[in-house]
């Protein structure tokens, strides 16, 4: 979200929020100027911008068409923001030990656990165990504030033995996703 306030713009005047890229795409989105002479753009699509350094200028002209400009490039030519839409997520400890295999003890409790790159403090992790006729158990983990994640403990006793696929799946803030698997069997 984009935000900021004007000196003498009068209310009404539309703002123009512009993103770009390393690359020169851009990206825009508006705001309307409140009688207080603030605003808040409306959400932008940056989907189609490349990741890394990301200028953002605002620009609105007051009534008498006197044009006012602020962006968060230093005058160094390095931009002051990033867009990162890489997220990933990957799984430390599938519970199976490492036979990777669930024998029945381990399958009335497992525990999964990880750690996600590009994934904010809060999102919601779910794991999926799925057997070889499709039968599935799930469940979820909150991401930590370091990144990692550890799942409520999953009971696997009604799948069906043999190859068992567990699967971990998260979406960042920006709505990026991330997926990973491993393959392991129940005896």
């Amino acid at each position: 979200m984009v935000s900021g306030s004007t000196g003498s713009v009068e209310a009404g005047q539309t703002v123009t929020v512009t993103f770009t890229d390393s690359q020169g795409h851009t990206a825009s989105s508006t705001a309307t100027v409140d009688g207080n002479g603030n605003w808040t753009a409306n959400p932008a699509n940056l989907s189609g911008l490349t990741d890394g350094s990301i200028s953002v200028s605002a620009s609105v002209s007051d009534k008498a068409g006197n044009t006012a400009t602020a962006n968060t490039d230093t005058g160094t030519g390095q931009p002051g923001e990033s867009l990162n839409t890489a997220a990933s997520i990957s799984i430390g400890n599938d519970g199976a030990g490492s036979d990777h295999v669930y024998n029945k003890t381990e399958s009335g409790a497992v525990v999964v656990s990880g750690s996600t790159t590009g994934v904010e403090a809060g999102q919601t992790v779910t794991v999926t165990f799925t057997d070889s006729q499709g039968h599935s158990a799930s469940t979820t983990a909150q991401v930590d504030g370091s990144g990692n994640w550890t799942a409520s403990s999953a009971n696997l006793s009604g799948l069906a033995d043999g190859a068992i696929t567990v699967k971990a799946d998260v979406t960042s803030v920006a709505g990026n996703p991330a997926s990973a698997s491993v393959n392991d069997s129940k005896d």
